[in-house]
């Protein structure tokens, strides 16, 4: 076996886990970003706009300008969400506007591919980040160091990991941490249409009897992305359907709203379940990102959620080394866990409950439903709080 110091190793190479190594390299500590190799059989998206896209918050935002990375997300590849339009499935109506809340925006819209390159190219310019090809499999606490095994037979030591390995973390696996999941026995449906009609920078969502369906603004005025989940067997009936008759489909699902839509890209579909970490650590290992927490896609929070565990995670260290405290010590790793506590625990109780409630087929669960989202929309000062929840600000 041959070993490696570092002061932090960060096990995943996504979206989260280059955050987390960027901001941590930033700081000056020497980095380890480790991660499986890319399988030769993994589709590669070459469609000139990704189908898949993230709404990043504001909070998000903040974090991406501290990491320097935010002025190299090109213009002409992010769409600002002004407002927000979610009908139910019996009448039910909800407007929210970044406007009335005195806001510019409520969300920027960004494909993961360009999210992702931004990121790298912030890592290149870190020499005290390395990045190594290597899948991480076993952790073991040392006292003042932890070592981390990979199946190929390195071995490396560090003060800290970052477990951003994803939510089948083989690190929460061989850690013994256990997880409350469930599957919704759903798929994420997505994929990109051209409009009659422009989106005006408005994200659209209906609660349908057989799902979710949203289309967000894209940076073309007459682009939408989709995001439609709904259950496993209707989602491969959708998927197999020819361009025409996914477009018809989608245009009558959304009432029309921005007119004929016609489909640029064949789907992709992803599976959606539910995870919460029974713990964030363990000794000198930190879980952010989808190895701590998988939420329902109904809010767009889930990449917010884990990049906020990454900036909750940057606070803490930077704090700990200015004061020359052990950025691996239990006292610091609880205090990244209470940081979080509350808000995943919002994020992931009313993500859930929202599913639960409208997969209802019940009469009365719809009149509710309806019911309340009406009610809701009569209250200024509760469509206040929901802007700066679906805005992060």
């Amino acid at each position: 076996m041959k070993s490696y110091d570092a002061d932090v190793i960060v096990a995943g190479r996504g979206l989260v886990g280059v955050a987390a190594a960027l901001g941590l390299a930033q700081q000056g500590l020497r980095v380890l970003n480790i991660a499986p190799a890319v399988p030769a059989s993994a589709e590669v998206e070459t469609t000139p706009w990704d189908r898949r896209v993230y709404a990043l918050s504001a909070a998000t935002l903040e974090l991406l300008q501290r990491l320097r990375v935010r002025p190299l997300l090109q213009p002409n590849r992010v769409a600002p969400v002004r407002a927000m339009e979610i009908s139910g499935d019996q009448g039910g109506r909800l407007t929210l506007s970044a406007y009335e809340a005195g806001l510019e925006q409520l969300a920027s819209i960004v494909e993961a591919r360009h999210l992702q390159q931004v990121l790298d190219s912030g890592c290149q310019m870190f020499p005290g980040l390395h990045s190594v090809v290597g899948r991480p499999s076993v952790c073991q606490d040392d006292g003042s160091r932890v070592r981390l095994t990979t199946e190929e037979g390195m071995t490396y030591q560090a003060r800290l990991v970052i477990a951003a390995d994803g939510a089948n973390s083989p690190l929460r696996t061989s850690l013994g941490m256990t997880a409350k999941t469930h599957d919704y026995a759903q798929r994420g449906v997505v994929t990109h249409f051209v409009t009659q009609r422009p989106h005006q920078g408005t994200a659209f969502q209906w609660f349908l009897p057989q799902g979710i369906l949203a289309l967000l603004p894209m940076p073309e005025p007459d682009l939408v992305s989709m995001v439609y989940s709904l259950a496993e067997d209707e989602a491969q009936t959708l998927m197999a359907a020819d361009p025409g008759e996914l477009s018809a489909q989608v245009t009558r699902l959304s009432q029309n709203r921005l007119g004929t839509l016609q489909a640029t890209d064949a789907p992709l579909a992803f599976p959606l379940r539910y995870l919460s970490s029974d713990r964030l650590i363990a000794p000198r290992v930190a879980f952010v990102g989808d190895a701590a927490h998988l939420m329902h896609p109904l809010a767009g929070q889930g990449l917010n959620a884990g990049l906020g565990d990454v900036a909750a995670l940057l606070a803490i260290v930077s704090s700990a080394q200015t004061l020359g405290r052990d950025i691996g010590s239990t006292q610091l790793l609880r205090a990244y866990e209470r940081s979080r506590a509350e808000s995943l625990c919002l994020m992931l109780k009313t993500t859930d409950t929202l599913q639960r409630l409208f997969a209802q087929p019940a009469a009365p669960w719809k009149r509710l439903r309806n019911w309340g989202m009406n009610a809701v929309n009569r209250l200024p000062v509760v469509k206040k709080t929901l802007v700066a929840y679906a805005s992060g600000s």
